[in-house]
């Protein structure tokens, strides 16, 4: 909002994006709208990944996938906030909130995305 500071920092948007381009390199992403970016893969309808951009607390990942394919535990040491919400349409949504650069390295972030790619895409 006008006259709002984030609390998060740049970079973090920077470096998340190019790990999603790295982890999904034939992805397209969709920067139509000013809120959010969506990553886009062929196996989906649902962004597989969706990027909010204007919030205060964060810079706020959704991963889109096959419901009940993640455990709550696998998730545990990801990010600064996680949790996994489950969606109408047998989806469920990995949330993961980062705020500094460190957040992304908190874990294993990029093995955890390739898996959840896979596991979209039906790759075992």
């Amino acid at each position: 909002p006008p006259g709002k500071r984030v609390k998060w920092e740049v970079d973090v948007l920077e470096e998340l994006c190019e790990l999603l381009r790295e982890t999904a390199p034939s992805a397209q992403f969709l920067w139509n709208n000013q809120q959010v970016v969506h990553l886009i893969i062929p196996e989906q309808r649902q962004p597989w990944a969706s990027v909010y951009t204007k919030r205060l607390g964060g810079v706020d990942l959704m991963l889109n996938g096959p419901s009940g394919a993640v455990a709550t535990g696998r998730i545990a040491q990801l990010a600064s906030q996680r949790g996994v919400a489950a969606d109408g349409d047998n989806l469920d949504q990995i949330k993961l909130r980062f705020v500094a650069p460190e957040d992304l390295e908190r874990g294993d972030l990029v093995d955890f995305l390739t898996e959840h790619l896979e596991t979209v895409r039906g790759v075992s």
